[in-house]
């Protein structure tokens, strides 16, 4: 039986004093990633995992941007989004499962 994380633990397992951050990431995508990890992990994802998500999320917002009309930028933005939030997902997770790796650190 795996451990449940509450979303709770998850916040917790954050350092908000180890790196500084960009205003965006610090006010927005940091604090919407929490529960995005949190469902990532009640669907029993891997770091790994939610690595692959974000890479697709941003292949796909790169080319909808590349389009260049005016929906396609807009959805592409959103999968870019949706990129940026997994980026830190993966790492909520990796450090809320002590899975945390010198390679993911760099990835």
């Amino acid at each position: 039986m795996s451990p449940t994380y509450s979303l709770r633990a998850i916040r917790q397992s954050f350092n908000p004093t180890a790196e500084a951050q960009p205003n965006l990431f610090r006010a927005v995508i940091r604090p919407v990633s929490f529960p995005v990890t949190y469902v990532a992990l009640r669907l029993h994802m891997t770091a790994n995992q939610a690595t692959l998500v974000g890479l697709l999320f941003g292949v796909a917002g790169h080319a909808l941007i590349l389009v260049g009309t005016q929906p396609f930028v807009a959805w592409g933005f959103l999968g870019y989004l949706l990129f940026l939030i997994f980026d830190f997902v993966d790492g909520n997770i990796a450090r809320v499962m002590d899975t945390a790796t010198y390679w993911g650190k760099f990835v």
